[in-house]
């Protein structure tokens, strides 16, 4: 679940840190679980979200960041002959993969 927790809310993100937060009925407990240097910087891991959710539960977002993405309709059935010219047009255009989602539309 996601809470606001005082104070451990104010570490920075840094996605696949080493870091476990462990709750139990007296407390949160927040362990790294590797060794750090003196005066090293802890960061959490406030998982693999898109930035819209980082900034609306957070406050912040990141850039670039790969759990961003985009639907784009492409306006025809995904199976179709236009849709296959339109998704050749768009990586070409872009420079990046597309995945089909049911109903026809993409995600970039």
């Amino acid at each position: 679940a996601d809470v606001m927790c005082p104070l451990l809310d104010l570490f920075n993100h840094q996605r696949g840190a080493g870091i476990e937060w462990r709750c139990s009925p007296t407390g949160i407990e927040f362990v790294a679980v590797h060794s750090h240097q003196k005066g090293q910087e802890l960061f959490s891991n406030y998982g693999a979200r898109p930035s819209a959710d980082l900034l609306f539960s957070y406050g912040f977002c990141i850039y670039p960041n790969e759990s961003d993405s985009v639907l784009v309709s492409l306006g025809c059935p995904a199976s179709s002959a236009a849709a296959d010219k339109r998704k050749t047009a768009l990586f070409k255009l872009n420079h990046i993969p597309l995945t089909t989602k049911p109903g026809g539309g993409m995600i970039l």
